[in-house]
């Protein structure tokens, strides 16, 4: 038997576009190795804080806007 010819065959049926999709963005998102995988989660913190820094300014925005703002009378009282 000449095992030139059984290049490229395989006996599992190949995956449909669909799931081959799911399975990439599944080890995208989860990688599968350990180092990959901690390298993920240190983006996922770092995501997840720029995040939350966005939304408490995004909260506090008048707070942070009534305290920046100078008033001409406060300008007197302080130069007096």
């Amino acid at each position: 038997m000449k095992f030139a010819r059984l290049r490229g065959t395989s006996t599992l049926p190949p995956k449909s576009r669909p799931k081959e999709a799911v399975s990439k963005l599944k080890a995208w998102l989860w990688p599968q190795t350990i180092e990959s995988r901690s390298a993920r989660i240190t983006q996922y913190k770092d995501l997840g804080i720029f995040v939350g820094a966005v939304v408490l300014v995004w909260m506090l925005e008048d707070t942070i806007r009534g305290l920046l703002e100078i008033n001409p009378e406060e300008l007197q009282k302080m130069s007096m």
